[in-house]
């Protein structure tokens, strides 16, 4: 399947240069001949809601949260293949973000918040040991509908709108090197244009991967 990114209540989002939404038929449109594609800011952008009092309240303990206070928290970390869209970004406080980490549930974090010093220890370790099981069964713990395998020997991928970072391929080689398989699914959209992950494609070409883990956003289109 492909995912939809949610286009209601972002005003704001035509604050980034070269973006627009056609809201007749919900899709966003990003001209990459005017400004500088920057996904993470997009996505952030996307997640950012507003509560139905106007405030805006920490995913997890429920604290209003000023602008400068916003933290954005993947629920699926990106230890078990967690990506930046929408559908995996809670909008939280400072504390909790820093506090619940690479835990895989918001119920492991509340379990986390309510236990004493002791069970705080065990719980992390417990949440380590079974990010290694994930990694060694070379398992997303994403849903597994989010995801696509494409072989790109055979689909044209294009990464005009990407740099590469080298810090960030060297350590993907690491992970791929211990683990054989990518840290996470690379995103896409519907035209083949490569969103996030550079790192991870171009490391799959060296390494003639074919059919490799894709997230498909389907309402953003390149013009």
């Amino acid at each position: 399947m492909t995912i939809k990114l949610p286009l209601e209540n972002c005003k704001n989002i035509i604050n980034i240069r070269g973006l627009s939404i056609d809201r007749k038929k919900k899709i966003l449109i990003f001209n990459h001949n005017i400004g500088k594609f920057k996904f993470g800011q997009i996505m952030r952008m996307l997640t950012k809601k507003v509560d139905i009092d106007g405030n805006i309240h920490c995913s997890y303990c429920g604290r209003i949260l000023r602008a400068d206070e916003i933290y954005y928290n993947r629920i699926y970390p990106k230890e078990v293949g967690g990506i930046k869209i929408p559908q995996n970004l809670l909008l939280t406080c400072k504390r909790c973000n820093n506090n619940k980490g690479n835990m895989m549930t918001k119920f492991e974090y509340l379990q986390f918040i309510n236990s004493n010093k002791k069970q705080k220890l065990e719980l992390k370790a417990k949440v380590k040991e079974s990010i290694e099981f994930y990694r060694k069964e070379m398992a997303y713990k994403i849903p597994k509908n989010w995801i696509e395998y494409v072989n790109i020997e055979q689909e044209e991928i294009k990464t005009s709108l990407v740099k590469l970072n080298n810090n960030k391929l060297k350590f993907e080689k690491e992970f791929y090197d211990k683990y054989k398989y990518l840290t996470t699914p690379i995103v896409i959209n519907s035209q083949k244009y490569l969103l996030d992950g550079v790192e991870k494609y171009k490391l799959a070409r060296k390494q003639k991967l074919n059919n490799i883990p894709v997230v498909i956003i389907e309402n953003l289109k390149i013009v």
